[in-house]
């Protein structure tokens, strides 16, 4: 059986699986795709396989439809093509259109705009919050970030690294949030940009591997400037003259990542408005 071609993949993954012949075993199967572990033994890294229904990140492949694979098969990528096991099941990367996903700077404009949306961002997320079982790992959370606003020291932010469960969790959500943030606004406010390359800097230097392989992928892409497709978006929305009502189903998209990333990434996103002094708020 053929799978579909491949449709769109994430910049990190293209040049990955551009490099040379990865070999790797796919770890997981769900609804919409599977998970796949390339270079196990000496440089693991972790790829998502998945329909279009699920959010394109930095490190995932879109085809058009989940191909017939199972835990444990080998999977080998080579030529612009994955191949699974010994058998006929490929997917072809060749046509697929490279997605960098990045957050660009906003100008000084779209700061101020940004600046006066993001209170009905925080409604969005408490409102959101009142409905979901609370997360045992939230007052943690909010005490680290309260010490990295009052000292601006970005190394506190790296108890947030792990914290939380899951793949991708709770702790890791909200620094990408965080850097989602500061990334739009590092332009127009010098002690932002200072905050996002002091962040930038701790989270190279730490060598901790505290978190997930997934969850570390997520963040070294955050800190370059990449980001789930979601929050891309919602970023962008924010810096134009949207509706209530488009900014709305944006964050309502960026809810839909995980079973609470999506609230966590909001929750870094919120915070970040807190940090500057100089930046416009128009």
């Amino acid at each position: 059986m053929r799978a579909p071609s491949a449709k769109r993949i994430g910049g990190d993954v293209s040049r990955y699986l551009s490099e040379h012949t990865r070999t790797g075993t796919v770890i997981s199967v769900f609804r919409n795709g599977f998970n796949v572990l390339f270079d196990k033994n000496f440089d693991p890294v972790f790829v998502s396989i998945q329909t279009g229904e699920v959010p394109l990140h930095s490190w995932a492949i879109a085809t058009e439809s989940a191909s017939q694979v199972r835990a444990d098969d080998l999977v080998i990528a080579e030529s612009n093509r994955i191949r699974f096991g010994l058998s006929d099941v490929i997917i072809d990367l060749s046509g697929a259109t490279v997605a960098e996903l990045r957050i660009r700077s906003w100008t000084r404009e779209e700061a101020a705009r940004g600046h006066r949306r993001m209170p009905l961002i925080d409604a969005f997320l408490q409102a959101e919050r009142q409905r979901r079982s609370a997360d045992p790992f939230q007052p943690q959370i909010d005490m680290i970030l309260e010490r990295w606003i009052e000292t601006e020291n970005s190394r506190e932010l790296l108890d947030l690294l792990g914290l939380g469960s899951g793949s991708t969790p709770s702790g890791d959500d909200v620094l990408v949030g965080l850097l989602a943030g500061l990334t739009a606004l590092g332009e127009v406010s010098g002690e932002v940009k200072a905050n996002l390359e002091s962040l930038r800097h701790a989270l190279h230097e730490d060598n901790s591997q505290r978190t997930t392989q997934p969850s570390a992928q997520m963040i070294q892409a955050a800190g370059a400037g990449c980001f789930p497709e979601p929050l891309c978006h919602l970023l962008s929305n924010l810096g134009v003259s949207c509706t209530d009502i488009q900014l709305r189903v944006a964050v309502e998209n960026v809810l839909s990542l995980g079973a609470s990333s999506g609230l966590s990434m909001l929750h870094g996103l919120i915070v970040s408005r807190h940090i500057p002094e100089d930046t416009p708020g128009g």
